[in-house]
């Protein structure tokens, strides 16, 4: 079982240890819930979350939540275990609970990891996010929609008229999802160089098209920065940017995530460094390596 080779063993419940294996056969969905007494965000979203898990729980979801502790000491860890109605990585695996921390980049907390029950596949690592958005689960197990799917059918054009998702599609094509809100300077100041990149591309006939992805408040916000971009936009308002922005992990903006058109598979996750460092564009499709992470470039703007 994968999530055995991940959490050891055994688990904790309030009575005692329990069988890894046996407390997670069949469940759709596992939670990582990485979090500490001592952190005032984690204690006030433990309840939350506790609520909205048997909530889930009660109407037969297939769902289960590991803590995994960074608590100071056991005693802590026991009394802060106490207020929670799920299962725990024994608190003695400081080495696991390192190495987790690690796996998932967990850089902060409270921190909700959810995977697939089965396979041990990262479903999100935005869990706190999805959860609280859908504490009802009628999207459970939140697996993100493939990428057609959450990109939609239709796009605006400068013009005012709509462009198709299968004109974009296709073998030796690139979209480039471009993440960005007027408000942003950082946006603001990234946005010409790829418009140069961009137009240097088309020129000698590189199959690229961008889509922009907005953030931004209102709508003449939107249209104002809108007007200087030579490709598509989906614009501010439109729950496509949520599951975008969830799927590709966007903390935080400019974000350039560069996908294949055939196949829908990232090319590269960190497209505006690929941009910055070549601005020719000689490498296109500047394709990265396959396990290569986004990483939040100095000089950007967090989104919630």
């Amino acid at each position: 079982m994968a999530l055995v080779k991940l959490l050891g063993e055994k688990l904790k419940t309030k009575d005692g240890v329990v069988s890894t294996a046996e407390a997670l056969k069949g469940k759709e969905a596992v939670a990582l819930y990485f979090s500490a007494h001592w952190c005032p965000p984690c204690r006030g979203f433990t309840p939350k979350l506790a609520e909205a898990y048997s909530g889930l729980v009660a109407t037969g979801k297939s769902f289960e939540i590991v803590f995994i502790s960074s608590d100071n000491d056991e005693k802590a860890f026991e009394d802060y275990f106490g207020e929670q109605p799920w299962l725990a990585l024994p608190y003695a695996e400081r080495k696991l609970k390192a190495a987790l921390s690690k796996k998932y980049e967990v850089s902060g907390i409270p921190s909700l990891i959810i995977l697939d029950g089965e396979t041990g596949a990262t479903i999100t690592k935005d869990g706190r996010r999805v959860v609280m958005e859908d504490v009802k689960g009628d999207n459970f197990p939140w697996k993100p929609p493939t990428v057609w799917d959450a990109m939609g059918d239709e796009f605006m054009s400068g013009d005012g008229e709509t462009v198709e998702l299968s004109a974009l599609r296709g073998e030796g094509k690139v979209i480039g999802l471009y993440f960005s809100a007027h408000w942003c300077p950082p946006c603001k100041a990234f946005t010409p160089l790829l418009v140069k990149t961009y137009q240097k591309l088309k020129t000698a006939g590189k199959e690229l098209e961008v889509v922009f992805v907005s953030s931004d408040k209102d709508m003449s916000q939107f249209q104002e920065y809108f007007a200087t971009m030579p490709w598509l936009a989906i614009p501010p308002g439109d729950k496509r940017k949520g599951a975008l922005s969830t799927r590709y992990e966007v903390q935080g903006i400019p974000t350039l995530v560069l996908i294949d058109g055939a196949t829908g598979e990232t090319i590269n996750a960190d497209g505006r460094s690929a941009v910055g460092g070549d601005p020719e564009g000689q490498g296109f499709p500047w394709r990265a390596a396959p396990k290569a992470a986004l990483r939040r470039s100095t000089g950007s703007c967090v989104i919630a």
